[in-house]
């Protein structure tokens, strides 16, 4: 074990964290060219990373399925189906309320959460410990 740590030590000093440190340690020291060094390789990091970024979400923004699945064979004779029409409400109101019923089954794990709360706030007002339902000793 202390030969892989050995051998991985150098390797660690070229990688983001480690050149982060060296540019902090560096940087206490008056030891300024190494310092700003560290920081210029950390700084090319980011810019590579930053832009290999980039080229994926441009990618996805032009519409490029980047899913390792494959797509969904969608049935050629599929016709458009149309948003509800709410009377009364505005057609991008009724889309969100639309989606919104539309998500609600994904949602009842979370929704579950919320009436666990509301659950546990209705034994604490009416338990045993209510301050109504106890005399107070003042």
């Amino acid at each position: 074990m202390h030969r892989f740590i050995e051998v991985l030590a150098p390797v660690q000093r070229v990688l983001p964290p480690g050149l982060a440190a060296d540019a902090i340690v560096q940087g206490i020291y008056p030891q300024w060219p190494v310092a700003l060094s560290s920081f210029a390789l950390l700084c090319a990091f980011a810019m590579v990373i930053a832009y290999a970024l980039h080229l994926r979400l441009l990618a996805q923004y032009r519409g490029e399925n980047l899913n390792e699945t494959a797509a969904s064979a969608l049935p050629r004779d599929r016709q458009l189906r149309l948003g509800w029409k709410l009377p009364g409400f505005s057609t991008p109101v009724a889309a969100v309320f639309e989606k919104e019923v539309h998500l609600s089954p994904a949602q009842r794990p979370h929704v579950a959460h919320i009436d666990h709360a509301v659950f546990a706030l209705v034994v604490f007002r009416l338990g045993a410990m209510n301050s109504a339902a106890v005399p107070s000793a003042f």
